[in-house]
């Protein structure tokens, strides 16, 4: 069920994200904050079900190894998203003053 996922959704997040990612775009971050979400409760479906389901796996520690880059990449992309509600503009300090000022292209 989880494969439809990935052709049905997450490919073209894919190819908005390439673009939007590319080019500082931050509409983004919502369908990033979704992405992100969505990614972290298949995989961790699919580790329970590797360990604790009726076929679990001999070899546990090599599956959390292998899926590893499938949580740490959405938990970066959804700490970025979630901390910065522009996450591509560009933050300047003012060379005259202490303050920081935005700065959007």
């Amino acid at each position: 069920v989880t494969i439809w996922y990935d052709v049905l959704f997450f490919g073209p997040y894919y190819i908005c994200a390439i673009y939007a990612f590319l080019l500082g775009k931050n509409w983004i971050r919502l369908p990033s904050i979704i992405y992100s979400t969505a990614l972290l409760v298949i995989v961790s479906v699919i580790l329970s079900e590797e360990a604790f389901g009726p076929s679990k796996t001999p070899h546990l520690s090599l599956v959390l190894l292998l899926n590893a880059p499938w949580t740490i990449t959405p938990l970066c992309l959804l700490s970025r998203m979630l901390v910065e509600r522009t996450p591509f503009d560009m933050l300047l300090i003012h060379p005259n003053s202490n303050r920081r000022r935005e700065h959007i292209d």
